[in-house]
């Protein structure tokens, strides 16, 4: 843990909240199937240091909307950055009771500044961020779709996608306008971080 979380260059608090996070997602996993079994020994480079690309893009005063969040990555992760070193808060919305019962107690065990929305994006109101986050949430065309009214005109969207982002991106151009910059994953594989901001529906 302590040479992923130097690679992903954050600091010693934010890293020691990360700790006190995996051990809450470890205690709720078992039953709520939050990790796959296999997926632990990857923990730390296939999905902490995953998420943790982002924070170099994610001012520490910015509020952040993570959307599908599900067992907190990347929302969670933002937060403990955020929690430890800024004045930024992190809205994490997720359908699922359960889930957000998880999601609540490890923001209350790692005391972070963030919220819990129990509820699909779409069904979202009254809340406004900088930065929209999402990881295997859903393809790009359905996530603006489900999303477009929580953008403002200067939001950026820092979203995780696999090796058919290409496709994503050229599917969701006939209905939306935007501009986008696609960074290629430091942590494996042919995924990109997709950098989408200025989203219009096209008209």
């Amino acid at each position: 843990p302590d040479d992923i979380m130097s690679l992903a260059n954050v600091s010693r608090e934010t890293s020691e909240r990360i700790g006190v996070l995996i051990g809450t997602l470890k205690e709720w996993s078992s039953e709520l199937n939050l990790i796959g079994r296999n997926e632990w020994r990857h923990i730390w480079r296939r999905h902490v240091y995953d998420c943790a690309q982002i924070l170099e893009h994610v001012p520490r005063d910015a509020d952040i909307i993570d959307l599908g969040t599900g067992a907190g990555f990347p929302g969670l992760i933002a937060a403990c950055a955020l929690s430890a070193e800024g004045t930024g808060k992190v809205h994490l919305i997720e359908k699922s009771t359960k889930k957000c019962q998880y999601l609540s107690a490890a923001i209350e065990t790692a005391k972070l500044n963030a919220e819990v929305h129990n509820r699909r994006a779409e069904d979202v109101t009254g809340i406004t961020a900088g930065i929209v986050t999402a990881r295997a949430f859903a393809p790009l065309p359905r996530l603006l779709a489900s999303s477009s009214h929580l953008f403002q005109k200067d939001t950026l969207a820092l979203l995780h996608k696999g090796q058919n982002w290409k496709e994503e991106l050229t599917e969701a151009a006939k209905t939306w306008n935007f501009t986008s910059e696609a960074i290629p994953s430091r942590s494996g594989g042919s995924g990109v971080i997709l950098k989408i901001w200025g989203v219009q529906r096209v008209s």
